[in-house]
């Protein structure tokens, strides 16, 4: 959501809202295949930006440093896409 503000784009402030948003006005996938550099990878109530070889940069909890790992690490993700 902040990532986005700074560029001057408006997203919703809540994951599933984000999800919806980009599956009806964006680029959305389920296949971690089709994943691209950039895209915001949805998680069940977590979003993380995906930077490739199946690796994400987010923030574990509130108020902790954002940080790279697996993209498994918040759980399977539900999906993938910009918007």
């Amino acid at each position: 959501y902040y990532a986005y503000q700074c560029v001057g784009l408006t997203l919703p402030r809540i994951a599933s809202a984000q999800r919806t948003y980009c599956m009806n006005n964006g680029r959305y996938t389920t296949n971690p295949s089709e994943f691209q550099y950039g895209d915001l990878v949805f998680y069940n109530g977590h979003v993380a930006f995906y930077v490739g070889n199946n690796t994400v940069f987010g923030a574990q909890t509130f108020g902790t440093p954002a940080g790279y790992g697996n993209m498994y690490w918040y759980g399977t993700p539900l999906g993938a896409g910009r918007p």
